[in-house]
């Protein structure tokens, strides 16, 4: 048995039947090198064979997701920005059911901030018949503005989020880790000024985790925006160490996922969901039974109904999908 902990026996969820599973991508479904254990991937087809939805759900954008319904060989429906975006299955031409952008007037403050405080900001933005882009990305084998490589033709579902930069020199490094950790692709603009007037899905400021000018770093800056914006209009979230997140404050992975599940028609009892940080307690909470891996922080074990003793490199999700179902 690998449950450390369950708040009710473990026979009370395994007489329930489960229609969907929604997972966290980066220490949950991934082992830390990022790839998927066999044991995940055995279990998740076995649940997808017998009927199951299995739902993807990250903070990333929709083209660094869909790689993973790929090594699964599942059509996922996906959640994405950390519910900023839920979309169908490829099946169902991964069409939008949800988008809850951040509104510009909270986005341009951010903007002008990052620019007089010479931060490194990436913009998200959905082209739909809700956000067409104003710089739409150049035609498959392009490079324009630095960073079109590797685009997808314009017809295509993933041609729909695509991530902005101010093709600054002295701050590019921040690009690339992003790109190293998420497989991200940039399209570089001059100025990340002209995005001003126009609501992203997400932001995400990019600095260092450690800094002489503790001004410089991400947990400083967290602190300055969490009180900033500590009326609830905007989410401020720290991810990776040198990420901060903004989102608009009514969304979350929750309320992306209850999206999903009207959408399915799946009741809440029904679905399972899994995690192991702070941006997936909404998520958790709103799943009929929720369990997180061995690695995940505290808080986000103190809501989950079943804390496993596998962490992420040891198939969680496999090991506890093999007890529940």
């Amino acid at each position: 048995m690998g449950i450390r902990r369950c708040l009710l026996p473990l026979s009370n969820w395994q007489k329930m039947t489960y229609k969907l599973i929604a997972l966290d991508l980066d220490g949950t479904l991934l082992s830390d090198d990022g790839s998927i254990h066999k044991e995940n991937i055995r279990q998740l087809v076995r649940f997808s064979k017998n009927g199951g939805i299995v739902v993807l759900s990250s903070g990333r954008m929709t083209d660094c997701i869909v790689p993973f319904t790929e090594v699964l060989g599942i059509d996922c429906p996906i959640i994405a920005y950390n519910g900023a975006m839920a979309r169908l299955k490829k099946a169902e031409e991964r069409r939008i059911i949800y988008h809850s952008p951040l509104s510009y007037i909270y986005a341009d403050e951010i903007i002008d901030y990052c620019i007089e405080n010479n931060f490194f900001l990436n913009f998200y933005l959905a082209a739909s018949d809700i956000h067409p882009h104003p710089f739409p990305p150049p035609s498959e084998g392009e490079d324009e503005g630095g960073g079109g490589r590797g685009f997808r033709g314009r017809n295509s579902p993933e041609y729909l989020d695509v991530l902005y930069a101010s093709d600054r020199e002295e701050l590019r490094r921040y690009a690339d880790i992003y790109s190293r950790q998420t497989g991200a692709v940039y399209h570089f603009i001059k100025d990340i000024s002209v995005m001003k007037g126009k609501s992203p899905t997400k932001l995400i400021l990019i600095t260092d985790v450690e800094n002489e000018d503790k001004r410089r770093t991400r947990d400083f800056q967290y602190e300055f925006f969490k009180n900033r914006f500590s009326d609830g209009t905007v989410k401020v979230m720290k991810t990776n160490p040198e990420y901060l997140e903004f989102i608009n404050g009514n969304t979350d992975k929750g309320v992306a996922l209850r999206k999903l599940s009207e959408y399915y028609k799946i009741p809440e009892e029904q679905i399972i969901a899994m995690g192991d940080g702070h941006n997936d307690i909404d998520m958790l909470e709103y799943a009929g039974i929720s369990a997180v891996p061995a690695n995940a922080k505290d808080e986000v074990k103190r809501v989950a109904d079943v804390v496993l003793k596998w962490d992420n490199n040891n198939a969680a999700v496999g090991n506890f999908l093999k007890e529940i179902l």
